[in-house]
């Protein structure tokens, strides 16, 4: 569990393999995490839930199985399951990551939970009943399958439960030598490959999820280590410079820009030009219409506010090309032109 291993496509975009290749211990160490704290926090309940099963079937066993044998039955695996629950529940309570040693012995107490099941179809009868089988059977695969089910994406826990009572069970079955008996056995091997080939297959959809959120946090990085760079560089020119989408909606406003308006840069960013610039939009909407359909435009604009008397901006709108051939949205470069012109 703590050393989590999976086939890796050979696909290169596949999710896994690239997480496998690319980020090998965050990739484990986050796979490992996750699997381990959801084993033990379902086994809590898990553990508790099979020892209510084991009493209803033992109450409903008194009179067919010698009682003694019953008692010592039910007794361990009242105390198994108890254990495991109480277990599970401290190390959950102490708010660390689980060691391997603990996912060993839980898987350790599942393996044994799993052997006392599959007892039950072989506990002495006080009398000849053909039935017990059957029905020791069916509740040994009711068990099983909503155990390993239980937990889901840990196949290793699946496996430490099905392989000790599924087995003993169909050999119970068989041994009738009957029909039924061995179709009963090979209806309940079949159950028990099923169960694991799903958990393995929920752990390959636990790991993609993992890949996918590890990668993109990566990339994510990555932006906005590109985006602070951009920024800072912008920051540092002298022009004023802005993005602007498609909406005619502030992306990106530099700092010199953002003195010009003498607005705090959160209160520009995501609102439409028109809010912000005022009456200046009237001059700069067709010119932003024709660069968002894809032509460059270089306009002058004088009397803006906040600038010396006389002078004057030279505003370039450079389309920000798809590779489709579509605009995304428009760079706006501005520079001021001191005295009249």
């Amino acid at each position: 569990m703590s050393d989590p291993r999976s086939v890796a496509s050979a696909d290169p975009h596949d999710p896994v393999a690239r997480a496998q290749r690319e980020l090998p211990e965050e990739f484990a160490a986050a796979v490992a995490a996750r699997l381990d704290r959801e084993v033990l926090v379902r086994t809590r309940w898990v553990a508790l839930t099979s020892g209510g099963a084991g009493a209803v079937f033992a109450a409903s066993m008194i009179g067919r199985v010698v009682e003694p044998w019953l008692w010592l039955w039910l007794g361990a695996l009242l105390g198994l399951c108890l254990g495991r629950a109480a277990f599970a529940h401290r190390v959950l309570s102490s708010d660390a990551l689980p060691p391997r040693r603990v996912l060993m012995v839980t898987t350790v107490a599942a393996a044994l939970a799993g052997a006392v099941w599959g007892s039950a179809a072989w506990l002495p009868l006080a009398a000849p009943d053909p039935v017990i089988t059957f029905y020791a059977a069916a509740v040994v695969a009711g068990i099983v399958s909503g155990t390993a089910v239980s937990y889901a994406s840990a196949p290793r826990i699946a496996l430490a439960i099905t392989l000790p009572a599924v087995p003993p069970t169909a050999l119970a079955l068989a041994l009738r030598g009957d029909g039924p008996g061995y179709g009963a056995a090979l209806l309940l091997l079949t159950l028990a490959v099923m169960v694991v080939r799903e958990a393995r297959s929920n752990r390959r959809a636990v790991e993609s999820d993992i890949a996918h959120r590890l990668l993109l946090e990566r990339e994510k990085a990555r932006v906005q280590g590109r985006e602070t760079l951009l920024r800072l560089s912008a920051d540092a020119l002298p022009q004023r410079i802005a993005y602007v989408d498609r909406e005619h909606r502030f992306l990106f406003v530099n700092r010199r820009y953002v003195e010009q308006l003498a607005m705090s840069r959160d209160k520009i960013i995501g609102r439409h030009l028109r809010e912000v610039l005022g009456a200046q939009y009237q001059m700069l909407a067709e010119p932003l219409a024709a660069a968002l359909a894809g032509t460059p435009q270089e306009l002058e604009l004088s009397h803006q506010p906040r600038l010396p008397r006389g002078s004057v901006q030279r505003v370039s709108l450079v389309p920000d090309a798809r590779e489709d051939g579509g605009v995304r949205g428009v760079f706006v470069a501005i520079t001021e032109v001191e005295g009249p012109r």
